[in-house]
């Protein structure tokens, strides 16, 4: 199984989107080379490595001009994966995870970026 995250600055004004095979490895990875707190608001799971890759690739060309880091200073681990925080992005995520509804494993229900598609998940 692989996981495609979604992860949410903890100022609320990026996210950031990827895929990996251990989420709780990759995230602890993240968590020591990104300058800035952040948190895991939704992880969905695929039977493929290809599913995932396709997924985050779409949204990385949909959202190419969304993203946060391109100029910064300091390049860090995945800091080409963070998009900003807007209306446009919110709306279009908002598309992408009602999609994926069946595939969440993961939800934390209080998100700038997903407010409005918290999903009720089966205990």
């Amino acid at each position: 199984m692989y996981s495609f995250y979604i992860l949410e600055s903890n100022d609320g004004k990026n996210f950031k989107i990827g895929i990996a095979g251990n989420c709780g490895y990759r995230h602890k990875a993240l968590f020591d080379a990104t300058p800035f707190g952040f948190s895991c608001i939704r992880i969905y799971k695929f039977e493929t490595i290809t599913q995932a890759k396709a997924l985050e690739s779409a949204i990385k060309l949909r959202l190419v001009g969304y993203r946060s880091f391109t100029d910064y200073h300091q390049k860090f681990d995945g800091y080409t994966e963070w998009f900003t925080i807007n209306t446009f992005t919110r709306k279009f995520m908002g598309t992408i995870v009602t999609g994926l509804k069946g595939r969440c494993v993961f939800d934390k229900p209080r998100s700038h970026l997903l407010s409005d598609f918290h999903i009720k998940l089966r205990a």
